[in-house]
C-alpha cells in the first residue's frame, strides 16, 4: 500500500512517526511500540521495489476489542489521551503525516482496493 505522501519524502514521514513514538515513550510515559533496526542499524529498510518499511515490536497485553470496557478503563483511556494531548501541544516534528479526513479517506480506499486484489480479507478492512 502506498499511503498519501503529501508531497514529502516518505522516508522523512516515517522518521517523523518514529520520532513521535520515541517522544511518547520518553517524555509522556506512554508505552509505545519501538522500532526494530535492521542488520545495518537502520530504522528504515528499503525493499527491492524501493518500498520503505519499518518493523515494530509487539506490545504485550490485550487490544481494546478483546476486553470489556469498564468505567475505570474508559476513565484511564481518557486521562491518557488528555495527558498525551497536553504533552504533544509543543512538540515540533518537521515531517509528519497529517491524519486528517483526506489521508484517512485515502487509506480506506487503498484498503478497499487491497481487498479487491485479495491482499487483505474482509476482517482486516473497514
Amino acid at each position: 500500500m502506498d499511503v498519501v505522501r503529501m508531497g514529502k519524502n516518505v522516508n522523512e514521514l516515517i522518521t517523523g512517526e518514529i520520532e513521535l513514538l520515541s517522544y511518547l515513550t520518553e517524555k509522556c510515559n506512554i508505552i509505545t511500540q519501538k522500532v526494530k533496526r535492521n542488520k545495518f542499524g537502520n530504522a528504515i529498510t528499503i525493499l527491492n521495489d524501493k518500498t520503505p518499511v519499518t518493523v515494530l515490536e509487539w506490545l504485550d497485553g490485550d487490544t481494546l476489542d478483546n476486553i470489556k470496557i469498564t468505567k475505570t478503563i474508559a476513565f484511564e483511556i481518557g486521562t491518557m489521551i488528555g495527558k498525551m494531548h497536553n504533552d504533544l501541544k509543543n512538540l515540533k516534528i518537521k515531517n509528519r503525516y497529517n491524519y486528517d479526513e483526506s489521508l484517512l479517506s485515502s487509506m480506506i480506499e487503498e484498503m478497499r482496493e487491497a481487498l479487491k486484489q485479495r491482499s487483505f480479507n474482509e476482517k482486516q478492512t473497514p
